[in-house]
């Protein structure tokens, strides 16, 4: 985001890296990978950058919470980048809603002009994102883990279960939701399922139920 100086905010640049499965590389190289074409994107030169605002929780059970092993802070991404002019830098909690909210009112006062966001997702090789072998947990994890309602799609099947008891809707109009997000992947040189063939309603309704 950039501060033009007459107090009007602005999203000049975006950027993402592919989604890779059991790869080789480390979240410091997708993050960089992700400023740098960003900043690219935006127009302007990485020694502009005066302000980085991260988010960089790893959510899975199974983290280990360990800066530049699966989580990236601020003060990792400032070093890592080089930004010997950063005059703020913040990392915060909500993801890119957080992280804007955070960004514009430094912006506002003056405090720097560039400002670029990152939030790296990574799953080491070794690790399954929403597995754990835990054996004790305390705090709210004590009423979801042992259910299966790790970060992946336990929560969000109990939601959609919720919805579809209101309201009615039935796994045939379901569909639709999947159709309609393989199509959009086509449009997405970086999505996982670009490329893939089109699913039929016929091979939605026939698949397996994925458990967790």
């Amino acid at each position: 985001m950039k501060n033009d100086r007459t107090k009007q905010l602005a999203v000049i640049g975006v950027s993402s890296t592919p989604i890779e499965r059991a790869t080789t590389r480390s979240i410091t190289d997708f993050a960089v990978e992700a400023v740098l074409s960003a900043v690219s994107d935006a127009g302007i030169a990485l020694e502009q950058l005066d302000g980085y605002v991260g988010c960089p929780d790893a959510p899975n059970p199974t983290a280990a919470h360990a800066d530049g092993f699966d989580e990236i802070s601020c003060r990792f991404m400032v070093a890592a980048l080089g930004l010997q002019n950063a005059s703020w830098y913040q990392d915060v909690e909500g993801m890119a809603t957080g992280m804007v909210v955070a960004a514009a009112p430094a912006l506002a006062a003056g405090s720097c002009t560039y400002i670029v966001g990152v939030r790296a997702l990574y799953n080491p090789r070794d690790r399954r994102y929403s597995a754990t072998e835990a054996t004790h947990v305390a705090g709210p994890q004590q009423f979801k883990l042992p259910y299966g309602l790790g970060a992946a799609g336990g929560r969000f099947a109990l939601w959609l279960q919720r919805y579809m008891h209101d309201h009615g809707a039935t796994r045939e109009e379901l569909f639709e939701i999947a159709r309609v997000a393989r199509e959009n992947a086509q449009r997405n040189p970086l999505a996982i399922w670009n490329g893939s063939p089109q699913l039929t309603r016929e091979q939605y309704l026939e698949s397996r139920l994925i458990y967790q």
